[in-house]
């Protein structure tokens, strides 16, 4: 006489394996898109700077840039020619978004910053699919270039600290996520 499973036994086993991968899976996937996130981030953060260094040797110290210049001027002679360019938005709809300010906040509530403001923002969106938002504020510490960037471009969930992150340049550091060592001057 031979020794196998029986049916049910099979049926059994396969049915606590199916439990465990129902449990399991969308740890493994949360897990997975979050690393997802931050290779996307760092590969940001390295173009940024890439680009900033570029500028510098083409334009001079980036403390001599001349932030009298408009947004869009100013983008264009100073970040524009060191990226990928596949787009540049004058318009919301342009870029893809549905609304003007289509940002989430971390809490889940709205959140009031604008993809495209045509008198102050320059925003492109490179082949990679990343969009970039980039003005000049000329603050209390001096000149400073703002950036936001949409890892995903128009793609849900379009939240701050997800797929949307603010980045700023400080001082001898070079292109930095905003705030890492000076106040929000937004």
């Amino acid at each position: 006489m031979r020794k196998a499973f029986t049916l049910a036994e099979v049926l059994i086993t396969l049915g606590i394996i199916g439990v465990v991968a129902a449990l399991t899976m969308p740890a493994l996937i949360a897990k997975y898109q979050k690393q997802v996130t931050i290779t996307k981030l760092k590969k940001v953060y390295s173009i940024l700077n890439q680009a900033m260094k570029l500028s510098e040797v083409d334009n001079g110290d980036y403390d001599t840039w001349d932030t009298t210049l408009s947004a869009s001027d100013y983008v264009d002679k100073y970040w524009l020619p060191y990226f990928k360019v596949m787009k540049v938005c004058d318009t919301y709809k342009a870029c893809g978004y549905s609304k003007s300010a289509p940002f989430i906040a971390p809490n889940g509530t709205a959140d009031v910053t604008s993809v495209v403001i045509v008198t102050n923002r320059k925003t492109f969106v490179t082949t990679d699919g990343t969009l970039y938002s980039i003005w000049t504020i000329d603050g209390i510490l001096g000149p400073s270039d703002d950036i936001v960037v949409d890892l995903n471009y128009s793609k849900p969930p379009n939240q701050w600290g997800r797929d949307v992150f603010r980045f700023t340049r400080v001082a001898g550091k070079g292109v930095l996520t905003k705030s890492y060592d000076t106040p929000d001057l937004s």
